[in-house]
């Protein structure tokens, strides 16, 4: 799953570049294309977020485990 968030996350990228660029380009577009730049960064910034906390939790749920499993050794 993680790489599928990599590819997303890397695609949106890609498309926000793309579109800063042709607003550099362009003053007319800029315009329009503000609001779509806008909105893709706080998607992004959100599925970032989401795959931080999935890393964080899946850490979390690795120690406990290894607490677990060392105590019921002892």
């Amino acid at each position: 799953m993680s790489w599928k968030l990599d590819e997303v996350i890397d695609n949106m990228k890609a498309r926000i570049q793309a579109l800063e660029n042709m607003q550099e380009a362009n003053t007319g577009y800029k315009l329009a294309k503000q609001d779509e730049v806008t909105w893709l960064k706080d998607q992004l910034k959100e599925i970032e977020d989401m795959k931080n906390e999935d890393v964080r939790n899946f850490e979390e749920a690795e120690e406990d485990l290894r607490e677990k499993r060392y105590e019921a050794y002892i």
